[in-house]
């Protein structure tokens, strides 16, 4: 679990590469993460939020690579438990 406001780590862990990928997605879809935080709090059902464009992933260091992962994202995420 990962507070969205701070991206800080609560509950569990992930490798730091995989942390890195997830802050860049809540980067971009701070907004959508927060409206989606509200209606589950409010027995809502959350929307789908997109993943990371393949073109502009980043790599273990941190850099932003242009090409595309070779595992599609839902299997990146089941991978790392997050699907």
């Amino acid at each position: 679990m990962i507070a969205i406001a701070s991206g800080e780590v609560l509950v569990g862990g992930l490798p730091a590469r995989a942390l890195k990928l997830v802050a860049e997605w809540a980067d971009l879809h701070r907004g959508e993460l927060e409206a989606d935080w509200v209606r589950a709090k409010g027995d809502g059902t959350p929307e789908p939020v997109d993943p990371l464009p393949q073109n502009e992933t980043m790599d273990c260091r941190g850099h932003i690579r242009t090409s595309a992962w070779p595992l599609p994202a839902k299997d990146r995420l089941r991978r790392w438990g997050l699907a």
